[in-house]
């Protein structure tokens, strides 16, 4: 599995902290499996391969803070190369769904699915509607009840 992650500047602290939440949750429940985790805001800037046994803390050594562009995964050289050596059943994506540039469907050689930050509502139209692959809602508001609920 490749979970790419926008690591630009409109996503927060939050968010990213929330990501490392589902991530850790995905190998509680899947411990056999390894994620390709990439970082990307205008350009890849880290791949690491993360299983049940990694230590390190995910959120404090994500790379990026810059702009953002959701094509280099799935049209750079680096990008293409990745996917093919690592053959995803699917790439997950998350994101605020802020950007100019998107993949287009014939950039896409895997599954792709959205995992997006921001309600559909108030996404772009452009990126509601030419992407052709699935978007899954991810309320950042669950999270912060979640935690109430443990206090």
């Amino acid at each position: 599995m490749v979970l790419a992650v926008d690591t630009s500047g409109s996503v927060s602290d939050i968010e990213l902290q929330n990501f490392v939440t589902e991530v850790r949750s995905m190998l509680h429940q899947f411990p056999a499996i390894t994620i390709v985790l990439v970082d990307i805001d205008t350009k890849i800037q880290q791949v690491r391969y993360i299983s049940q046994n990694t230590t390190e803390d995910m959120y404090s050594s994500f790379k990026g803070r810059g702009g953002t562009n959701f094509s280099p995964l799935f049209k750079s050289e680096q990008g293409r190369k990745l996917l093919t050596d690592n053959r995803p059943a699917v790439v997950l994506y998350y994101t605020d769904g802020y950007a100019d540039d998107y993949p287009q469907a014939k950039d896409l050689q895997f599954p792709l699915i959205w995992l997006v930050t921001t309600k559909p509502d108030t996404l772009r139209e452009s990126f509601r509607v030419t992407k052709g692959t699935p978007m899954i809602y991810v309320d950042p508001e669950q999270y912060r009840y979640a935690k109430d609920r443990k206090q």
